[in-house]
């Protein structure tokens, strides 16, 4: 017999969700004019999957997606916190010969008391050398021409993925 989620797990849930949607939400800008949102929910999965972004378990990182008035910019909530710290990585990330602006929104206000601190050998010191050296080297997203992950963004990739391989460590 499968048990059905009660309804007080549910609106707990839905109240979980709520706390962290100021931190999973990006403003994703320079969009190209004739996306869709479904286009772009499949454009940031695939890149999320092609860097490792979905948290195992999940079958995307977006959750949903609001385009704008005039399709300039959109509004992305990501299915956790951490999806939507990696995709903050793919800033710059080519998308129909349009480079995508990835940022949290203007106003954003960080939960924490202070800035993280990065001990000498930051993020990448626990990860094997050759794993971020050429995992994501020439990385593309299956499917999206013109899609091809710039130097930049590699590393800062490779330095979300460095903190997820370390705290699984």
């Amino acid at each position: 017999m499968v048990q059905q989620p009660t309804a007080s797990a549910e609106s707990a849930s839905q109240a979980a969700l709520s706390q962290t949607r100021k931190d999973r939400r990006l403003y994703v800008g320079n969009l190209p004019p004739t996306i869709s949102i479904d286009q772009l929910r499949d454009f940031l999965n695939a890149a999320m999957e092609a860097c490792g972004g979905v948290p195992e378990g999940a079958k995307e990182a977006v959750l949903s997606v609001w385009i704008g008035p005039e399709a300039k910019y959109s509004f992305v909530e990501f299915t956790t916190t951490d999806c939507a710290t990696v995709a903050l990585g793919l800033n710059g990330i080519n998308c129909m010969g349009f480079p995508l602006k990835i940022s949290r929104p203007t106003n954003y206000a960080i939960s924490m008391p202070g800035p993280p601190q990065v001990q000498p050998g930051g993020l990448l010191q626990a990860m094997p050398t050759e794993f971020y050296n050429s995992s994501l080297k020439g990385t593309s997203i299956p499917g999206m021409q013109g899609s091809q992950i710039q130097p930049s963004t590699q590393a800062l990739l490779a330095a979300a993925m460095g903190q997820a391989y370390q705290m699984q460590r």
